[in-house]
């Protein structure tokens, strides 16, 4: 069996693993919506071991939830942060995710820019998107123009996760994109909610979910690190970064 192939079997098992906790923990569904939730449980379905399936899809999110003392500030004393994007994956070694996390905010009077806040004003009765990150993996590019893991700050957002917030950062900046170890949907995840306290925390400090992060840090070792260890010696190391498929 090739590397491809190997990554791809142990990649869609633990993804399922993940998405198996989240739509089963009663911690998380209890701050989750129920479509939300059904919806994970349905790309459950989708990468079952008996699935024929070879193309994957799946569509995460996105969900709001309450961030405790996130923003230290008198004047927008509740924040929340979204999650949600979608990750695609195949056997023959492509993969592409776009995942975001926002930082929203509520002011609970007029904010002006004498208040300190130098980007906008803020109305009372509004609720802003302050922060935008951008969680990506691009496998499937072809022109090497960008680390294949990579961080953005800014950037286009999903109008789901922009649907009910005023959205005040200018979306067409799309640089830099700042390249990173794998951060894919678990360990974005175990990121986000190792530094940011939420009233979900222990769903992420459970043993269960520990065991998954620990195979997923095994699955992207066995072939990134190798993966750069290729590089020749007239790469390079932002251009092997950009290499269009992680698994050449």
């Amino acid at each position: 069996m090739n590397d491809k192939n190997l990554f791809y079997i142990r990649y869609r098992d633990n993804l399922r693993r993940c998405l198996e906790y989240i739509s089963n923990n009663p911690k998380l569904g209890s701050v989750i919506d129920a479509r939300t939730i059904s919806r994970i449980k349905s790309n459950t379905q989708q990468l079952a071991s008996s699935s024929r399936l070879k193309k994957f899809n799946i569509p995460f999110g996105p969900f709001e939830i309450n961030a405790i003392d996130l923003i230290n500030c008198k004047h927008l004393p509740d924040a929340y942060i979204s999650i949600g994007g979608e990750i695609k994956f195949d056997n023959n070694g492509n993969f592409y995710q776009a995942l975001s996390l926002c930082v929203i905010a509520e002011p609970n009077c007029n904010v002006t820019a004498e208040s300190g806040f130098s980007l906008c004003k803020m109305d009372n009765g509004k609720s802003y998107i302050i922060r935008r990150f951008h969680f990506d993996i691009d496998a499937e590019q072809i022109n090497g123009d960008r680390p294949v893991f990579h961080l953005q700050y800014g950037g286009n957002i999903q109008d789901q996760q922009k649907s009910k917030h005023q959205y005040e950062l200018i979306s067409s900046i799309d640089l830099p994109r700042i390249p990173t170890l794998p951060l894919d949907l678990i360990q974005t995840l175990n990121l986000i909610f190792s530094q940011i306290n939420t009233e979900i925390a222990s769903a992420f400090q459970d043993p269960r979910w520990r065991g998954i992060v620990l195979e997923n840090d095994k699955i992207w070792d066995d072939i990134y690190f190798s993966s750069m260890n290729k590089r020749n010696n007239k790469q390079t190391l932002y251009e092997r970064l950009c290499s269009h498929n992680v698994f050449i």
